[in-house]
């Protein structure tokens, strides 16, 4: 979970920890680090954050060859087309625009994963 917003972040691992080891990033940057550590099954990422945006941190997951299997959703208020074809372009599996409601986004984890 790559997530600036530490509430949200809280708030989504709640809700996610039943189910599934959730590992928590407050940024793309440190995002980009855990991914390399522990290789998760999945990754839910937030677009607009400090260090390292979503697209950017989905760039480098997709391009690397160690992540690259890693699907990948990312989570943004943005609601035009523009940052959603830039999401897919970078290799984003998923893309869900907040506000959303919280079972759309477990059906798509588990479709991912």
């Amino acid at each position: 979970m790559v997530e600036d917003n530490e509430d949200f972040r809280f708030y989504l691992k709640d809700n996610l920890k039943e189910l599934y080891n959730v590992y928590e990033a407050g940024n793309g940057k440190i995002g980009w680090e855990m991914t390399l550590k522990k290789l998760p099954d999945l990754i839910v990422s937030d677009v607009v954050m400090p260090e390292m945006d979503g697209i950017e941190l989905c760039s480098k997951i997709k391009g690397d060859g160690r992540t690259a299997h890693v699907p990948l959703i990312l989570l943004t208020a943005k609601v035009d087309t523009d940052p959603t074809l830039e999401g897919f372009q970078s290799g984003a599996d998923d893309y869900i625009s907040k506000p959303f409601d919280f079972r759309i986004l477990e059906s798509r984890i588990e479709i991912e994963s």
